[in-house]
């Protein structure tokens, strides 16, 4: 079971309708259901009480243990821990207009680096009207070593995702060991541990940018976060080993 997605402002209301029905046959025809977060798994039993045939099975990711090529961040055209970052698709449930216009307003001296689709839409053709030299929209980057030398070398990696369960970018920023800046809701808050720094709305991620720019937060270890639940060894042997899944 995924996301949320009937949630996405993106859809019609047609739309809604058919993904919210289409969850709720999924759940009656189906003997198993496996969500990839507690919150997603709350909510089947919330919404169906569906938690007596509901395995919980996060996704994963790679620690990265060498630094990257620092090359590639040169030819992006930022400096290495001189910028924050986003790396999402570009829709409001990520709340990238709300992020914009926290970092703006944070008159920070570093980059924003928005790495997501470049379409047409109105939402993006929105964000794409916020004019401002210091805010850097790359469209998409599908080349992996290019995305983990992004990860790897931001200053911060800003988490705007609010309707998903464990979310694969999140965690390859925990892989990374990023200071990391989330939207505050359940999903993040579980995936971190509580472990990042939650930011509800534009005017507290402003808050936190001017701070976080000229005082480094702490770094949370989420590489241990990363070993102790999100490794994929770690979610073979304790999640799906367990399980007769056939």
């Amino acid at each position: 079971m995924d996301g949320l997605e009937w949630k996405r402002a993106k859809w019609s209301k047609f739309a809604k309708t058919y993904l919210k029905t289409m969850e709720r046959l999924a759940v009656f025809f189906s003997q198993k259901l496996i969500a990839d977060a507690q919150g997603i798994a709350k909510h089947l039993d919330k919404s169906y009480q569906a938690g007596h045939k509901t395995i919980m099975i996060p996704y994963g990711a790679k620690l990265i243990t060498e630094s990257p090529d620092i090359k590639i961040i040169h030819r992006l055209g930022v400096e290495p821990h001189n910028y924050y970052l986003v790396v999402c698709r570009l829709e409001p449930e990520n709340h990238v207009k709300e992020i914009i216009q926290g970092f703006i307003t944070s008159n920070v001296p570093e980059a924003l680096v928005i790495v997501g689709e470049d379409d047409d839409n109105n939402y993006i053709i929105e964000l794409k009207k916020i004019n401002n030299e210091r805010v850097l929209f790359t469209g998409p980057i599908y080349n992996k070593d290019k995305l983990t030398a992004l990860r790897y070398y931001c200053k911060a990696y800003i988490h705007g995702h609010s309707v998903g369960g464990t979310n694969p970018s999140l965690l390859e920023s925990m892989a990374c060991n990023n200071d990391i800046i989330a939207h505050d809701n359940e999903f993040n808050r579980e995936v971190t541990n509580d472990t990042a720094i939650f930011f509800k709305d534009p005017e507290t991620l402003r808050e936190i940018i001017a701070r976080h720019s000229t005082n480094s937060f702490f770094k949370q270890d989420h590489v241990i976060r990363v070993c102790n639940f999100y490794s994929w060894e770690n979610i073979t042997n304790q999640y799906v080993n367990s399980f007769n899944i056939a």
